[in-house]
């Protein structure tokens, strides 16, 4: 039954042209699909990845949340992802637990996750860099921009600040 789900899953995971490659020659990028594909033969409700994509160059990042985002609307499945990229977190989650010793420290959505900066960094993790991007602009610059852990959040306020300089 598994063999004749691989071509699909090939398909799903955007490997069809190299399914004849020999996988030692495969990218880090194409080897996550992989791992991908062969989670995906039982058709599982849950995906659990853990790092993914840890050792990815920008455009494998990209392609690898494009196929997340794709399972997760296209098939209805939940993600369950662990990283310490600050930076992926509000692209592909809609809840955020931060985890420490053994049990959950704070939990939310990713913006009321970075509201709590001293929380990250005692625990060894960074804001965002739109964050530090709006931390610069309000403590080295001046500028009355409230705090933005998500590119979202720092486009509203920079929008509000443009607003105002209008008037």
């Amino acid at each position: 039954e598994a063999d004749g789900r691989i071509d699909g899953l090939l398909e799903l995971v955007g490997l069809s042209d190299a399914a004849d490659k020999k996988m030692k020659k495969f990218s880090g990028g194409m080897l996550q699909r992989v791992g991908i594909a062969v989670a995906m033969l039982n058709d599982p409700r849950l995906l659990i990845l853990d790092e993914p994509t840890a050792g990815l160059d920008p455009q494998g990042v990209s392609g690898l949340l494009a196929l997340l985002e794709q399972l997760r609307d296209g098939l209805n499945m939940a993600i369950l992802l662990a990283t310490h990229d600050m930076d992926l977190v509000p692209l592909c989650c809609d809840d955020a637990y931060l985890l420490g010793g053994g049990r959950v420290l704070a939990a939310g959505t990713p913006e009321e996750l970075f509201r709590q900066p001293g929380l990250l960094r005692e625990n060894h993790l960074r804001l965002p860099r739109i964050a530090h991007l709006m931390d610069i602009l309000h403590d080295k610059d001046g500028l009355d921009a409230g705090p933005a852990a998500t590119i979202g959040a720092a486009r509203r306020e920079i929008l509000r600040l443009l607003k105002e300089e209008e008037r």
